[in-house]
């Protein structure tokens, strides 16, 4: 946690947006997986918000699957659909014919499976 702190640092004194979101990111997914889930949401709102200024459709579709997953787990399909469909719409305009994409792609299909079912 440390590490990333000091990177978040440096990477502000540098101007480096990028970097910044990259740990931003990294310091989210990290409070989240320890139970610290409102400062690690917040750290992913920056780290999308950095991504969307400057453009890097990779992190904001890595950010929106990662989410749109861990609702997925978690049985909350609601919430889950239209972050994964916003990562596959991302990841259509970079790669669409990527292995991830397409797994992603079959991922929100079962998701819409789900919700219709219900």
């Amino acid at each position: 946690l440390a590490s990333y702190e000091a990177a978040l640092g440096l990477f502000r004194d540098v101007g480096s947006r990028l970097g910044e979101a990259n740990v931003r990111q990294g310091l989210g997914w990290l409070n989240i997986e320890q139970g610290e889930t409102e400062r690690g949401n917040e750290h992913l709102r920056e780290a999308l918000n950095l991504y969307e200024k400057i453009g890097d459709r990779v992190g904001q579709a890595n950010i929106h699957w990662r989410l749109g997953s861990r609702y997925a787990q978690d049985g909350a399909f609601k919430e889950a659909e239209p972050l994964v469909a916003q990562a596959v719409e991302l990841g259509n305009q970079i790669a669409p014919d990527h292995p991830t994409i397409l797994d992603w792609s079959h991922t929100l299909a079962q998701i819409r499976e789900r919700l219709a079912a219900d």
